[in-house]
């Protein structure tokens, strides 16, 4: 709507002068393409961390909504996820390290015991047979010795269930998948809440403020408006000679107050339809009332222009 009305003002002012300049020469204006900022979502304005005329590089934080919601919401997403990466841990291990070192140390003592009784069960043999120890002596060592090696194996065969996970598999799998799930409800908590401050997408001029902190605004309205330097052009009107001087040289120099020598400038579009002069009858007598709309881009010295300022035109014939 603002640009609308500027529009419509500058194209009175500028018919209205046209007379009676070079036709080397118009008049035009500086046009300003306002980017403005809003986020998808609703929500009080929390801060607005620019303010009107700064300058503003692309990535710039310019205003946060409200996000305590979205801050929980995130917690919650990334203590679900810790639960989730400790249970997958936890079954991968399959066998908690402390109950692993305790059936190492099992096995050990058990190694130990296995040698002391072999040994004292060797020797009571060779014992017996001289006839100075008992056969029911070393039966029973015999009998320990057995006992023991068959300890040893349960022992070793546990510690290597421990190891191997065997009928793990399936709790694994389930596990891995539901950790992929959590991890995804932290990266989706994560861009709801990087949804509650607004970034600048270019370099640009911060034009207008248009809500403040602690005002509630809608999702998709826009909080403040900026100019990219990009954005700023000429506009001005072409009689159907002067389009074909821009044809072959599209170069021209914008002269204002404050401007020194002028601003060179590239002509970026000529409007296909036409716009009339009074009286609207075209005729062959009135075709010098025949005017098209004209963009042109300035190549340096952007800063020097601001939207609504008056500008002089002056082609390279």
């Amino acid at each position: 709507m603002k640009c609308a009305v500027l529009a419509t003002a500058a194209i009175a002012v500028l018919l209205a002068g046209c007379n009676g300049h070079s036709d080397r020469e118009v008049q035009g204006y500086v046009e300003g393409d306002f980017v403005r900022i809003s986020l998808p979502a609703s929500g009080i304005v929390e801060n607005v961390l620019v303010k009107r005329g700064d300058h503003v590089v692309k990535g710039t934080v310019l205003f946060t909504l409200d996000s305590e919601r979205e801050k929980a919401a995130l917690d919650k997403a990334r203590s679900e996820l810790d639960v989730a990466e400790a249970q997958l841990s936890n079954l991968q291990a399959t066998v908690r390290n402390d109950e692993i070192s305790a059936l190492e140390a099992e096995i050990k003592e058990l190694k130990a015991q296995l040698a002391y009784t072999s040994k004292s069960y060797r020797r009571k043999f060779g014992l017996s047979r001289a006839g100075a120890a008992s056969l029911d002596e070393v039966e029973r060592l015999r009998s320990e010795e057995q006992v023991i090696k068959a300890k040893i194996l349960a022992a070793e065969s546990r510690l290597r269930l421990g190891q191997q996970s065997i009928g793990r598999d399936g709790e694994i799998e389930a596990a891995q998948k539901i950790l992929k799930y959590r991890l995804a409800a932290v990266r989706g908590a994560e861009a709801d809440l990087a949804l509650r401050q607004a970034m600048a997408p270019a370099d640009a001029v911060v034009n207008d403020i248009i809500y403040r902190p602690g005002e509630t605004v809608a999702g998709g309205q826009a909080v403040l408006e900026l100019l990219p330097p990009q954005n700023v052009k000429a506009r001005f009107f072409l009689s159907p000679e002067q389009i074909g001087w821009v044809a072959e040289n599209p170069e021209i120099t914008l002269q204002c107050e404050g401007c020194g020598n002028g601003i060179s400038a590239k002509v970026s579009y000529v409007a296909s339809e036409a716009s009339y002069r009074p009286p609207v009858l075209y005729s062959r007598n009135q075709s010098e009332r025949l005017v098209f709309l004209a963009e042109a881009v300035p190549l340096n010295s952007v800063g020097l222009l601001r939207p609504g300022q008056p500008l002089k035109v002056v082609f390279q014939k």
